[in-house]
């Protein structure tokens, strides 16, 4: 039996909730990322990324998502913070031009 996917939304109809059910063919674990990835290419829709540098404050989840689509939209250069270097290192994965951490470095001076 699968399970429906249950996502808050503030959707036009006035609705609080709405689901879908997770196709056979999808896995759960891959179902666990749909929101998360949701909320990264909702943040990255709304500001412009072509040519521009862009921080991205957090490498968890939607960070790391975020790091990702910024590449992808245009981004020239992409600046990851974080304080736990293994996030840091996923952030460069994902493809972080500059991955800081705030507890080593001040990120706010840094050129």
């Amino acid at each position: 039996m699968r399970v429906n996917a249950i996502v808050k939304t503030k959707a036009e109809s006035g609705a609080d909730y709405t689901s879908f059910e997770i196709p056979e063919s999808v896995p759960y674990h891959v179902a666990a990322l749909f929101e998360p990835f949701g909320v990264s290419v909702h943040a990255a829709s709304c500001v412009r990324m072509v040519g521009d540098s862009v921080a991205i404050v957090g490498s968890g989840p939607i960070g790391l998502f975020c790091v990702a689509l910024a590449k992808v939209m245009g981004a020239t250069t992409v600046f990851a913070t974080d304080v736990s270097d293994y996030r840091l290192s996923l952030a460069k994965t994902a493809g972080a031009d500059y991955v800081l951490n705030p507890n080593k470095a001040d990120v706010v001076s840094i050129q």
